[in-house]
């Protein structure tokens, strides 16, 4: 079973915020306003919300939603992906037309991520 966990992109002081950080905050939920116990929904216009997705990089780096990440597939070609969550699952999509996979797909592949799409959105621009 994967750990569940998140993260938020503070838009107002633009950082990524870890789990403790969200964990102790003391941020309005729908129908509670006293600690984080999940019965909630976290509400806080300023952060987004993003989900560990359960795996990890070469490097032993956790991957979240909004990661962007360079995976070698099995011929050893090398391409860049960013996690979403579509269609009920996580999913590493290119960037080009509709094409995504699941990122089931990449377990015992070589993936590293090299950002994300708040703190290097210039990782998503398109390469002429």
């Amino acid at each position: 079973m994967r750990e569940i966990k998140f993260r938020a992109w503070d838009k107002k002081c633009g950082i990524m915020r870890l789990w403790d950080w969200i964990w102790e905050q003391e941020f309005p939920f729908a129908g509670k306003k006293d600690g984080y116990d999940f019965e909630g929904i976290f509400v806080d216009p300023d952060c987004i919300i993003m989900q560990y997705i359960g795996m990890q990089d070469e490097n032993k780096k956790e991957f979240y939603e909004g990661d962007i990440f360079i995976g070698k597939d099995a011929d050893g070609k090398k391409s860049q992906w960013e996690i979403k969550w579509i269609a009920g699952g996580f999913q590493a999509d290119r960037g080009e037309s509709d094409y995504t996979l699941e990122m089931t797909h990449w377990a015992g592949f070589e993936l590293e991520i090299i950002g994300n799409v708040y703190e290097n959105p210039e990782l998503l621009e398109k390469k002429e």
